[in-house]
């Protein structure tokens, strides 16, 4: 195999087209390819990226320029309606608009909404803005400012998007920092998105059903000794009426799930001890 080539499967998830569009485009000679004795395809990437270059010229017209606004917020709280009927998250799309309706009238509007940290390169719709501009299906990436982009990385996004010729736009002028400054707010995002994790599995564990002794007793009983599942185990305790616990919560499926893997070394106990009943 000449080295250099990759097949059609890895230029289908390379590029982001579908193995019967490539072979139409290669049929139809605007994607070109080389034959193996043995019959398959090898293609090299460059012949991908001039027709991929192609395809996004001739898509340039006075209504085809296609722009991503990006906006994102840290926390729940900056996406909460006030009074005025606005969030922080409504009030940074809305200047994104704004700049784009004055700018480009007649652009296609792509939006990308984050509610994650700076530091979080992972989200959905960060990796699905950057496959957008990695596939030429955008021509601008706009955002308010430069920390809405992300904390760290940012000068690996802004080459992805110039190498895929996606202007990179921040419609605000931020003043120039020290770097004792900078340091800091790295510093500052890092604590934030730690304490975000630390409390907030310390909520989920608070906020989880905790069943009495006499009920626990009965479900690892229903469940080691009667073999009854957990699906059986909740629906006969809601029938009893010992589907709650002392705070009111509901002993749910998932938490009888819990409560019944968490417990798996006693099961030998119930089974030798027939004494407990679930009646």
């Amino acid at each position: 195999v000449p080295q250099g080539l990759i097949s059609i499967g890895e230029a289908s998830r390379l590029f982001g087209l579908s193995i019967c569009k490539i072979r139409l485009e290669v049929k139809a000679k605007r994607i070109q390819c080389v034959r193996l004795p043995s019959g398959h395809r090898r293609f090299a990437s460059s012949s991908f990226l001039s027709y991929l270059g192609h395809k996004q010229e001739k898509s340039h017209s006075p209504k085809g320029t296609r722009i991503g606004l990006m906006a994102r917020v840290s926390g729940n709280e900056q996406t909460q309606v006030n009074e005025k009927g606005e969030s922080d998250l409504s009030r940074q799309l809305g200047r994104l608009k704004e700049w784009a309706r004055e700018n480009h009238p007649t652009a296609h509007i792509t939006e990308y909404v984050r509610q994650a940290s700076g530091l979080n390169l992972g989200h959905k719709n960060l990796l699905l803005c950057l496959t957008h501009v990695m596939q030429h299906r955008l021509d601008m990436l706009v955002l308010t400012a430069t920390d809405r982009l992300c904390r760290w990385g940012r000068e690996v996004i802004q080459l992805v998007c110039t190498m895929h010729n996606c202007k990179l736009i921040f419609i605000d002028e931020e003043p120039e920092k020290s770097d004792e400054v900078e340091l800091a707010d790295d510093l500052m995002a890092i604590i934030h998105i730690f304490s975000c994790r630390k409390y907030g599995l310390r909520s989920a564990k608070n906020n989880q059903a905790t069943p009495t002794p006499i009920t626990l007793n009965k479900i690892l009983t229903m469940a080691y000794r009667d073999k009854m599942s957990s699906y059986a185990i909740t629906a006969k305790l809601k029938e009893t009426g010992e589907n709650l616990d002392p705070k009111g919560k509901p002993l749910s499926r998932r938490v009888i799930r819990r409560i019944i893997d968490e417990n798996k070394q006693l099961a030998d106990t119930f089974n030798k001890d027939a004494s407990p009943a679930c009646s």
